[in-house]
């Protein structure tokens, strides 16, 4: 099965956070979560903050790997909304054409990635709702083959 560049890290990070509970060094997380971004600012080694994130969040963050975090850490170069997301998963983006180029990509990639059986495609019920990927049993083994993790 061939799989795209974005379909990868996609697949990848979706791994590391969900079944590892890990977070790459450096992993940008939205706005309004009290961790990261804050902590590596005061200087504190990415140990420690990886120890403040996995303590602050709940176990239904680790379920998901969120659009927004796709968004902030695949296109980095994505100029961020004035406006700030009240939620810790969401995070708002400037509404330019680059922003919109990268919905397009995503849906498209989400789409291809559910149709392989790779991952599911969930949507929160309550607005603002947030939109997530977790494993599929499929969608694991790929991951596993990808970063050469043993079983």
């Amino acid at each position: 099965m061939r799989l795209g560049k974005i379909e990868k890290w996609i697949l990848m990070r979706c791994y590391s956070k969900t079944a590892t509970r890990r977070l790459p060094p450096g992993w940008r997380l939205p706005r309004a979560a009290p961790v990261g971004d804050e902590v590596r600012r005061l200087g504190y080694p990415e140990k420690v903050v990886q120890e403040r994130i996995s303590k602050y969040y709940s176990d239904a963050y680790w379920k998901y790997l969120f659009k927004a975090e796709i968004l902030l850490n695949y296109f980095p170069h994505l100029p961020l909304s004035d406006k700030r997301s009240y939620s810790d998963w969401m995070e708002k983006f400037a509404a330019t054409s680059e922003y919109k180029k990268a919905l397009v990509t995503l849906t498209r990639t989400f789409n291809q990635l559910c149709d392989k059986r790779l991952v599911k495609w969930m949507v929160g019920e309550y607005p603002p709702s947030w939109t997530g990927l977790s494993l599929t049993d499929r969608g694991t083994e790929k991951a596993k083959e990808l970063l050469n993790v043993n079983s």
